[in-house]
């Protein structure tokens, strides 16, 4: 079972409009919350793919096609409940290639995109509004040169200068969404899981390569195979660096076009949300 151990999770309490104002807001959408998980049914993306969280979640980590999620924890009765641990994702989506970096025996280069539903204090339970969640731009270099970096992904470029050598010298999550411990009757967002449709960068729900047998009316990725993706911001699929020696000595570039993508498809219709459900205020992560 592959899991993301854990989370560091900086979080500010926004009280006003002026964060919401700044960011651009997507035509994304969610469905009503699933009263089986608290989570919301599903999550849409701008090109309307919709992915959801069933109750259990789908596959055991390993065997394609499955969904990416923590285990369950054995005593805590929601967890057991819901199928999975403290955590979950809609949607997960990777990428690695090595990189020419000195300080490493093997210089290396990851990618991560991901919509996840989690837990205040990663701890499993139904008390709204402790259920949230976020998305994530994740982008983890070991750059060999000190320099300026270009890193394109599909969900958009990213520029770093490179002051240090060091092994992680660009080491960059970029997470939105939140959860809201404060109730509060006149939030400028009606819930915390609306936080993730107000965004910094064009996150979208990519399609990956399918195992044989797996359906791509049921899946956008089957959670194991590697391949080709479709579906990236302004057509880019592809995770690249430009910058000073990132092939090796001279080589001023790398790419590859290899995903891990996994999420599974919605069956249903849009259905509507209620406008002010789960009324609290927006705890946003940047």
């Amino acid at each position: 079972m592959r899991r993301r151990k854990s989370l560091s999770l900086v979080l500010a309490l926004v009280l006003g409009l002026a964060l919401v104002s700044a960011a651009a807001a997507q035509v994304a959408a969610l469905g009503p919350d699933n009263p089986a998980n608290g989570f919301p049914k599903y999550v849409k993306d701008v090109n309307g793919v919709k992915l959801d969280l069933p109750v259990f979640p789908i596959g055991d980590g390993v065997t394609p096609p499955t969904m990416i999620f923590d285990p369950p924890i054995a005593g805590n009765a929601w967890s057991e409940a819901t199928g999975f641990g403290s955590e979950a994702f809609f949607f997960l989506s990777q990428s690695s290639m090595e990189v020419g970096n000195p300080q490493a025996p093997t210089g290396l280069a990851l990618v991560v995109m991901g919509v996840e539903a989690a837990y205040g204090a990663e701890v499993p339970r139904n008390v709204p509004p402790d259920q949230f969640l976020f998305v994530r731009l994740r982008i983890r270099i070991d750059a060999p040169s000190l320099g300026t970096y270009v890193v394109t992904t599909p969900w958009g470029p990213r520029t770093y200068v490179v002051d240090t050598d060091a092994r992680r010298n660009i080491n960059d999550s970029m997470d939105w969404g939140g959860f809201a411990p404060i109730p509060n009757s006149t939030p400028p967002i009606a819930s915390s899981f609306e936080r993730i449709l107000v965004d910094p960068i064009p996150w979208r729900f990519l399609k990956g390569t399918l195992a044989t047998g797996v359906l791509d009316t049921e899946w956008v990725g089957d959670g194991v195979t590697i391949g080709p993706v479709t579906g990236g911001f302004n057509g880019v699929n592809i995770f690249r660096i430009d910058g000073p020696n990132i092939g090796g000595p001279g080589v001023n570039f790398v790419e590859t076009d290899q995903f891990m993508v996994s999420g599974h498809i919605f069956q249903g219709p849009d259905e509507p949300r209620p406008s002010a459900t789960r009324g609290a205020a927006v705890i946003p992560m940047f």
